[in-house]
């Protein structure tokens, strides 16, 4: 995300949580250098022992930055997770690191950067695994976007009408538009 997309956030009254990626060199580099200096202001721990998965979440909140551009002004605080586990008996160990223009704790971090992932794995995953969403062709922005509201009204009526896979939603309801008509009507 760039800096005239969060500052235009900011001006219009609302507040971000951004995950920085390493393709953002500068802030990346920075955030990171920081999180060598200095001490973080909260911490939690979470385990979480799920479907055959073992995982532990180390979540600590870092002050506003000050080796940061100006232009990043509205940053408040720096959030650090570390993330190790086993799954499918194999170890794990990966980090991220967010932006964020407001300040919480450690623990009310850790349950919005969940939810987000709930909301990921929820939607846009399933529209990437069950339509093939990041492999579509089409490049033109309005024809993309319109594609994209069909498929989550597809997966939204699929769930409202009580069918938990999609993948088997979707074969049921292949060659049967009847039906899904009558969804949409009522």
């Amino acid at each position: 995300m760039s800096k005239k997309t969060v500052q235009l956030i900011i001006e219009s009254g609302n507040h971000y949580l951004i995950k920085i990626k390493k393709n953002q060199g500068r802030l990346h580099r920075r955030i990171y250098d920081m999180l060598d200096h200095c001490m973080p202001l909260d911490t939690a721990c979470f385990q979480e022992n799920n479907r055959g998965r073992f995982e532990c979440r180390n979540v600590s909140v870092y002050g506003q930055p000050t080796s940061i551009d100006r232009e990043w002004h509205s940053i408040k605080s720096v959030i650090f997770i570390r993330r190790h586990g086993i799954r499918a008996k194999a170890t794990y160990d990966n980090d991220g690191c967010y932006i964020s223009s407001r300040t919480f704790t450690a623990r009310q971090f850790a349950d919005i950067i969940r939810k987000h992932w709930h909301i990921e794995n929820r939607l846009h995953w399933v529209k990437d695994v069950n339509f093939n969403e990041d492999k579509s062709l089409i490049k033109s922005q309005n024809p993309a976007q319109n594609l994209s509201l069909l498929q989550t009204m597809a997966i939204n009526l699929y769930r409202v009408n009580g069918h938990q896979s999609i993948k088997t939603a979707t074969t049921y309801f292949t060659n049967k538009v009847d039906i899904l008509l009558k969804f949409l009507r009522t």
